[in-house]
């Protein structure tokens, strides 16, 4: 296995290992977490990340090791402001101190979730896209100011040196698209 594999399959491993502690045994139902829990709680987490931020400097050099400890320095301090959207949002709806924890891992697991369908769907579409470009069938098409819908068929802009509102071309199958630009239906089958 190359590094690289190694890396990702090291890291997907520990992140399952991870939550399923925090669900098992950090975040019990109705308690209510003091803090020294939370103290406690947010030095492991650092201890974990440092742990694996090691691994990366052992497996992948100290490049990947500086630019994961950059990251995460980053979106450690970014995770401030959340801290003051929480408590809003648990003082407007009244949250008891005793599901704080319950909120907040719902709350998390549902981004995870949220962001892991909107990736998914967009590299999806992305890919749908780029290979029926290639083909012609839908997409941009090679010309850079057509996009094809179809078999056959293409949108086209063109513009014209007078601007020209409602104005079709010779054959009557253009529509105007406002000054000087043209909405223009070609297709292979005409």
């Amino acid at each position: 296995m190359s590094p690289t594999t190694i890396t990702y399959l090291t890291f997907g491993i520990f992140l399952l290992l991870a939550i399923i502690f925090d669900l098992g045994r950090l975040s019990r139902k109705g308690t209510t977490i003091t803090i020294r829990q939370a103290l406690l709680q947010t030095a492991f987490w650092v201890t974990l990340a440092m742990v694996f931020c090691g691994f990366l400097w052992y497996e992948d050099g100290h490049k990947i090791a500086v630019e994961y400890f950059s990251a995460y320095l980053m979106e450690w301090s970014l995770s401030i402001d959340n801290i003051f959207v929480f408590i809003l949002i648990f003082s407007f709806f009244r949250v008891k101190p005793g599901y704080y924890a319950r909120v907040l891992l719902i709350g998390i697991l549902m981004a995870i979730v949220l962001r892991v369908i909107f990736v998914g769907v967009t590299v999806a579409l992305f890919f749908a896209w780029l290979s029926s470009a290639n083909t012609g069938s839908r997409g941009l098409s090679a010309d850079a100011d057509c996009v094809s819908f179809g078999r056959g068929g293409a949108r086209c802009v063109t513009h014209s040196d007078g601007g020209s509102n409602g104005v079709a071309d010779a054959r009557g199958d253009c529509i105007s698209a406002g000054r000087g630009g043209l909405i223009c239906e070609r297709s292979a089958t005409k």
